[in-house]
């Protein structure tokens, strides 16, 4: 690869730390250059690749917790059909099963949600946000 002079613009700071550099390491402000666009470059391949792999465990995630998802529909599903066979007709659901006093904490916690929920609208429209 051919060398050859370039003339760029740049913040007196970030020439001077440059000069620094090349000072300090004993090489031209060329060279400094040069290796931090392929400390630049190596950075860049090395955070695509870990993006790569994140989104591929976070795939594989997914996967198992969909055939995860499907296996407890079936369970269910078999629970039921074991249920009317056995003449279970008021097979109750998980609904159905929870206490009242753990269904009034639920209420408890929604009705708050939206409480909340219309205070932060109420002061977005005070202060002139758009919803």
């Amino acid at each position: 690869m051919s060398k050859s002079k370039k003339n760029y613009y740049m913040n007196d700071d970030a020439h001077e730390e440059i000069k620094n550099l090349g000072e300090q390491l004993d090489i031209s402000i060329g060279s400094v250059v040069e290796i931090m666009l392929a400390e630049y470059k190596d950075k860049v391949a090395k955070k695509k690749s870990s993006d790569e792999q994140m989104i591929s465990q976070l795939n594989i995630i997914r996967k198992v917790s969909n055939s995860i998802e499907k296996n407890v529909q079936l369970l269910v599903q078999m629970e039921n059909l074991s249920s009317t066979l056995q003449g279970f007709d008021n097979f109750v659901s998980m609904e159905e099963r929870i206490n009242p006093a753990m269904q009034s904490a639920m209420n408890y916690l929604e009705e708050k949600e939206k409480v909340e929920f219309v205070k932060q609208a109420e002061s977005k429209i005070k202060r002139g946000e758009v919803l």
